[in-house]
């Protein structure tokens, strides 16, 4: 599980706990893994409702808060677009 911290989120700008009850971060894949048993052995402060909420680490957990990974398809091909670009100039220059 991975423990979302509302005292920390700021507006749909979510904040998760860091591993080891260090810190905070705004990316799941960077939050600390907390065990079931660990966060069930101390609801009050890993899964209160107020403060803090423990999250299945998984797409459906996340989508439980509406949160979405997602990527604007037009932004995706102006950068490939541009790498593709810049690839054809390295590539006259080391043939060239």
């Amino acid at each position: 599980m991975i423990i979302l911290s509302l005292k920390h989120s700021e507006g749909t700008k979510p904040c998760f706990w860091r591993p080891d009850d260090a810190g905070y971060t705004t990316i799941p894949w960077s939050a600390g893994i907390y065990k079931k048993d660990h966060v069930e052995a101390n609801p009050k402060y890993y899964n209160n409702g107020y403060d803090t909420l423990a999250v299945e680490f998984s797409n459906e957990g996340l989508e439980s808060i509406g949160f979405r990974c997602s990527m604007d398809l037009k932004k995706v091909k102006e950068l490939s677009r541009q790498v593709k670009i810049q690839r054809g100039k390295d590539e006259e220059v080391s043939n060239g």
